[in-house]
């Protein structure tokens, strides 16, 4: 109740400020939560020092490691956490900061209580490993929230931090039930079609983010983004689904596995001990899946057709050991893609197709295609 006090405090005390106490453009509203006794509270030197006596393995912050800030109404049904702030018009630009873990839903209520949202900034926590069902019941409040975000806002910058088994023998979970897609990717796609600007970082997405399934697309439910001028996805290195977007380079030499696996559990106690697919390391998923990549590019296509103001796309793989990147940009009469992997990863020719007839569309004229290493690709920026 805290928390739910001190944002509850925060907003009466705007709401009494008038519109034209403000400059017109309206105000910047940053959170930041944290305890004192927290790292992110203390002075440099106070820190160093707990840093020196605890390492990386801090219980006194891992206590809050499965701990998120909500807002909670004293009956908590969903009209009364709606009525718990005020709405204040005076903000157009929001930023929340994770230095405590934000609850998805409640980032998503605080968002709402501002209509003149024009610019959003959300740092979120998507990495709950060592207990599934509540990333999965965060993701879900985070599904529910993103329709009551401000139609208002054309600027979207989310960091939804996940990260994949630092142990690449593991499989990452399959968090979508049997049957269906990917409503957090679903939901994303419905919502960015306002915007001019998205910029998604650290998450796991799927290729419905872009275009829905086939067996969900109908001529009435096409997406379609009219004021979009810049997209940049940074995405993990798995789906939704459960899968690696990478494999093993058949040419390495597998080595035993004995000396990455080791059982750390006798050196910790539960509180410090990171979930088993993290307790070494082993990057070994270098070569691109062919059939996903093409999956997810063949979607992104579709998306860059009925994107008719866009200047730039940028999709950029987070994998430890390998570049994997696609560009696709348009100025004035001439589209280029470029991907630069290694190895060089070319499309499918019916993905390529589906790329050309967008670059036709947006400027009458053939696609520029680059398919390069990354040393080429710096090679060929600076020509």
């Amino acid at each position: 109740m805290t928390f739910t006090r001190a944002i509850e405090t925060l907003f009466n005390h705007l709401s009494t400020w008038r519109t034209q106490d403000v400059r017109e453009s309206g105000i910047e509203l940053s959170l930041r939560a944290y305890s004192p006794s927290d790292l992110a509270g203390m002075d440099h030197n106070a820190r160093w020092k707990r840093l020196c006596n605890e390492g990386s393995h801090d219980l006194q912050d891992l206590k809050f490691e499965k701990s998120y800030l909500r807002l909670v109404a004293a009956n908590e049904n969903a009209s009364s956490q709606q009525e718990l702030l005020p709405e204040l018009s005076i903000v157009t630009k929001l930023e929340l900061q994770n230095t405590r873990h934000f609850w998805p839903a409640t980032a998503c209520l605080i968002a709402s209580k501002l209509p003149r949202l024009v610019s959003i900034d959300f740092c979120l926590w998507d990495s709950e490993k060592k207990d599934l069902p509540l990333r999965l019941r965060a993701r879900s409040g985070f599904i529910k929230g993103i329709p009551s975000l401000p139609p208002s806002a054309r600027q979207f910058t989310l960091s939804y931090g996940y990260s994949p088994p630092s142990l690449e023998t593991y499989s990452p979970p399959n968090i979508i039930p049997a049957g269906e897609d990917d409503a957090l990717s679903t939901s994303l796609r419905i919502f960015s079609q306002q915007l001019t600007s998205l910029y998604l970082s650290s998450l796991v997405v799927a290729s419905e983010f872009f275009w829905p399934l086939d067996s969900d697309l109908t001529p009435g439910n096409a997406p379609h983004w009219p004021n979009l001028t810049s997209l940049r996805i940074e995405y993990c290195a798995v789906t939704p689904y459960g899968e690696w977007l990478f494999e093993r380079d058949p040419d390495d030499e597998i080595e035993s596995d004995s000396d990455r696996s080791w059982d750390v559990s006798e050196f910790m106690s539960e509180p410090q001990l990171r979930a088993r697919e993290d307790w070494a390391t082993d990057h070994f998923r270098v070569i691109p899946n062919a059939r996903l990549m093409n999956d997810f590019y063949l979607a992104a296509g579709h998306a860059a057709a009925k994107m008719p103001r866009l200047k730039e796309m940028a999709l950029v793989a987070i994998n430890p050991d390998r570049e994997h990147t696609l560009a696709f940009t348009v100025a004035d009469t001439l589209a280029s893609l470029t991907i630069r992997s290694k190895p060089i990863f070319k499309l499918e020719a019916n993905v390529l197709d589906v790329w050309k007839e967008a670059a036709r569309e947006r400027t009458g004229a053939e696609l520029a295609v680059h398919f390069l290493l990354p040393d080429m690709f710096e090679e060929w920026l600076n020509k």
